[in-house]
């Protein structure tokens, strides 16, 4: 009787575990419907994204900005509903709303408070992207049937291109506040994590401080994330080199290639700063996050993240897939709508690192400034000596403001506006060395109603950088 009580325990427990295992596996399973559902909203902000760029551009076209199509969409083009139409999400096979609707129906693999919790911020996930979708619409019929040469009714247009600027950021805090809330959740569950795993969650975790950093505008530090991503990068080639000897062309190489690519990506931002002409207006921290690093990491431009997630499969590993990152949507106003056209305005409004080094040249710090004592400063600049065919590109604040320009005795004008917190710079590249090496170009600016005048150099190894310090 003893030996048959022994045996009936001994399956109870057995049972027991299974139905423990089968529990995780339905829990993550879910959780990773959630975390499907985010990305594949991603996926469809990227369509809107583009489209609210079209309609700014449309719009400025009438005040006086050349119209640049980024990529020329039109509602015209798209189903009803971006975020509910199967023929944008071939990579799943489903839209963010048919995940959603799989994740609430397996929220009973989830603790009651984590459902409520997870179940709400994804919800409202939904709202957004449902009134991202709506707002398309509103746009066009406001450009459609509007006279856009009147001021007011430009001003309905532009007051709802910023309710999408906004919608998106809400997007992203609730994306913060869902990979929370799933973690949490994950933390509850004893799992073996597999060493494939580990490996990529230190490359997307590091990957994730590089990019978060660049959309916040955070440069302070930015070359230690940048160390830490290359780092797990090279971390995560062991895995490589394994798969290769069996197949050179296996989805571990593919991930790899695409971290690779964000790092190079990221660096070209630290150290070059340059943008594509089309995205001059917007800036080099909108351009890089949205057009060079995203598409090495999400869905499109088949990303390492994207790739990750693939891999789940193939590799029988059962955890919490990644978040992809959403794009964020910036306004541009056409130059005739500003107080001043001719004002060059930094896209960092708060700068807190100065260079040490841009364009693969070493940056000198002069052992002068520029003293100012208004926020907005008028500078000339020209060739003090003789003119002997100097190039050079200037750098304020970290924007390429002049490329390729020729100094001559004529000066040529510019007008800055300072940032009033942190620090503001002019930094000299060299494109050439003229006749007579260093290029050298002369600054006049008044100062206390007194002109002054101050000179920079530099050459083809290294650039001189100046500070305009403001007065309290």
């Amino acid at each position: 009787m003893k030996h048959l009580h022994s045996i009936v325990l001994s399956i109870l427990f057995i049972c027991s575990l299974n139905a423990q295992t089968v529990d995780n596996s339905s829990k993550i399973a879910t959780l990773n419907q959630y975390i499907t559902f985010s990305n594949e909203c991603t996926h469809g902000m990227l369509i809107v994204q583009c489209l609210y760029e079209q309609f700014n551009q449309d719009i400025n076209k009438y005040v006086d900005l050349e119209s640049h199509e980024l990529i020329p969409f039109s509602n015209d083009m798209l189903k009803e509903h971006i975020f509910d139409n199967i023929e944008y999400y071939p990579a799943t096979g489903k839209t963010p709303f048919n995940w959603l609707i799989e994740a609430k129906k397996n929220g009973r693999f989830l603790q009651p408070n984590e459902k409520k919790q997870i179940e709400s911020i994804a919800v409202r996930m939904k709202e957004i992207v449902d009134e991202l979708n709506f707002l398309r619409f509103k746009l066009e019929e406001l450009i459609k049937t509007n006279d856009l040469s009147k001021t007011e009714n430009l001003d309905l247009v532009y007051e709802q291109l910023e309710r999408g600027s906004s919608l998106f950021e809400d997007f992203w805090q609730k994306q913060i506040q869902l990979d929370a809330a799933v973690s949490e959740a994950r933390k509850k569950i004893n799992l073996k994590e597999h060493r494939l795993y580990t490996a990529m969650k230190d490359v997307h975790h590091s990957g994730h401080d590089v990019i978060v950093a660049l959309r916040n505008k955070e440069e302070v530090g930015f070359k230690e994330k940048l160390d830490l991503f290359s780092k797990a990068i090279n971390e995560f080639k062991r895995f490589n080199t394994q798969s290769r000897q069996k197949n050179p062309y296996n989805s571990i190489g593919v991930i790899l290639k695409n971290a690779e690519r964000t790092l190079k990506r990221a660096v070209q931002f630290y150290e070059y700063a340059d943008v594509d002409p089309r995205y001059k207006l917007y800036g080099k921290f909108y351009y890089y996050y949205n057009s060079e690093l995203l598409t090495a990491t999400n869905q499109v431009g088949s990303g390492f993240i994207f790739q990750m997630n693939k891999s789940f499969e193939k590799y029988k590993i059962e955890d919490l897939k990644f978040f992809e990152f959403p794009n964020y949507f910036k306004v541009i106003y056409p130059e005739k709508l500003k107080d001043d056209e001719d004002l060059i305005v930094s896209s960092d409004d708060n700068i807190e690192l100065i260079p040490d080094k841009l364009k693969e040249r070493i940056v000198t710090a002069s052992n002068r400034s520029i003293q100012v004592d208004n926020e907005i400063i008028e500078l000339e600049l020209f060739d003090h000596m003789i003119q002997d065919g100097d190039i050079i590109s200037l750098n304020f604040n970290g924007d390429w403001i002049l490329e390729n320009h020729s100094i001559e005795k004529k000066p040529t004008k510019i007008k800055l506006q300072l940032n009033v917190t942190g620090k503001n710079y002019l930094l000299l590249h060299a494109e050439n060395i003229g006749k007579r090496p260093p290029n050298t170009m002369a600054i006049s600016y008044i100062y206390k109603g007194k002109k002054e005048q101050i000179l920079l150099k530099s050459d083809l190894n290294s650039s001189e950088l100046i500070e305009l310090v403001l007065e309290p």
